[in-house]
């Protein structure tokens, strides 16, 4: 299995006001056409639905758009948990340069977005079994 690595966002920590955290990833320059788009992103509370509000100033809902992938919860000791949510687009349409995401929470969050590139659709399965292709 191949995944090669186009490029790497920096770890971006959000802004919040009125109890909604809202996180905007960005990458160094615009995503190539057909290749993999993967954010991760970590809130201060488990539980927390996370939903993308914007890409490159304009409505996400393309086809087949941002794919939930996985969430791991964890507990914390003395807090109310943890959570890190890996979303994926799948051949994306190119041209991306920042998705900006909205968090019902004022306890935070950190992100990050990555581009990679693979030639076979069932390498994204192998990566995130949760998903269809």
């Amino acid at each position: 299995m191949t995944f090669t690595q186009v490029q790497n966002g920096s770890a971006i920590t959000a802004g919040v006001s009125g109890g909604v955290t809202t996180l905007t990833l960005t990458l160094p320059v615009a995503s190539t056409a057909g290749t993999l788009l993967i954010a991760c992103i970590v809130t201060g509370q488990a539980g927390t639905p996370m939903k993308i509000s914007v890409v490159n100033g304009a409505n996400p809902n393309t086809s087949p758009g941002w794919e939930w992938c996985c969430t791991a919860p964890s507990n914390v000791t003395g807090a109310a948990g943890q959570q890190v949510e890996i979303w994926c687009y799948r051949k994306n349409p190119g041209g991306i340069t920042n998705t900006t995401w909205t968090i019902p929470t004022a306890d935070g969050a950190r992100g990050h977005l990555m581009e990679f590139s693979t030639t076979s659709a069932y390498q994204v399965m192998e990566l995130f079994p949760g998903i269809t292709v």
